[in-house]
């Protein structure tokens, strides 16, 4: 019985011991970008940008599409390439080919007599640097002339008492991300976080040197244990002021995840939780639990072991 009681303990604290490895080593590394990190959101929306000749706002309807791949790792930095495509929305608009190629050309001419490019236009495609734990950008990522900072998206573990510091390309900038209340998307709970941000200095106008600024109202509805974002919605305008201190309204942007995209996301969340929950939590607590039960298994065959060895003593 002694021989027994000390290989059940023995047994139950390498037990443990496992169990504690993959806790703190082992969950951790779950929560990595993947080394095969792929993404595509699909936004839906409308585009509103002044015509220098009318002083009107043409409304364009428009699909973006937005994909980051990762294509390397090194260590607990992943190499993603983004790419982004803006087209006209042809949904239930008969059009021929050569009409789309004249509003897409004037998209461009509208966009250059404003000044500087819309943000809301970014590269078509652009080599980034991301830490994998925090998914925050890391130098040397480049966006236009400038360095991307903050976050690419939010990390999983959501909290809702903390604020996250966002990447946003309406304003080129960081915009924090605050939680404002949770909800239910088909059975799966999301927190909401809201970034709202009004008159932010984006750069002058290229050709009158006069200031931009921008209003954003962003909402991500985002799965709190993965951190993945399964819907966003956005609105954004940038107006230029006039030297009286008035101000011109020259583009505006209203855009948000397709209904395919939403439920792809929803779908994508639930197997990502289920991984982290069961394989990052569960089962190492459970392989500890029952480390724990051989280890006490063993302390009570020990425990008679000596009880009877005295009794056999004291009875001799």
């Amino acid at each position: 019985m002694r021989l027994l009681g000390t290989l059940f303990l023995v047994v139950g604290l390498l037990v443990i011991t496992f169990g504690a490895t993959w806790l703190n080593v082992v969950s951790p590394r779950l929560e990595k970008l993947p080394a095969g990190y792929r993404h595509e959101d699909v936004f839906e929306g409308t585009y509103r940008v002044l015509d220098p000749a009318t002083g009107q706002l043409d409304e364009i309807p428009v699909t973006v599409r937005r994909t980051r791949e990762s294509v390397s790792t090194e260590g607990d930095t992943a190499f993603v390439t983004e790419r982004t495509t803006i087209l006209p929305d042809t949904a239930g608009i008969s059009m021929t080919a050569e009409m789309w190629e004249a509003i897409i050309e004037k998209m461009a001419t509208l966009l250059a007599a404003i000044g500087e490019p819309a943000p809301q236009f970014p590269p078509a495609e652009a080599d980034l640097e991301v830490d994998r734990v925090t998914r925050t950008y890391e130098p040397p990522g480049i966006y236009v002339l400038g360095l991307r900072f903050g976050g690419m998206t939010f990390p999983p573990d959501v909290k809702r008492d903390v604020e996250y510091p966002l990447w946003v390309d309406e304003v080129g900038g960081v915009l924090p991300a605050a939680y404002s209340d949770s909800a239910e998307r088909d059975g799966l709970e999301v927190y909401r976080f809201t970034i709202e941000a009004q008159d932010v200095k984006l750069s002058p106008d290229e050709e009158s040197g006069l200031p931009r600024l921008c209003d954003v109202h962003i909402e991500y509805l985002v799965e709190p244990r993965s951190g993945l974002v399964v819907d966003m919605d956005s609105q954004s305008s940038i107006s230029v002021q006039d030297t009286k201190g008035g101000e011109a309204l020259v583009f505006t942007s209203a855009l948000g995840v397709t209904d395919e995209g939403v439920n792809d996301n929803l779908s994508r969340a639930r197997v990502e939780r289920a991984r982290l929950v069961l394989l990052g939590s569960y089962m190492p607590w459970l392989v500890m639990g029952l480390g724990m039960l051989f280890g006490l298994y063993g302390i009570v065959l020990l425990g008679i072991h000596y009880w009877r060895t005295r009794k056999a003593i004291r009875t001799g």
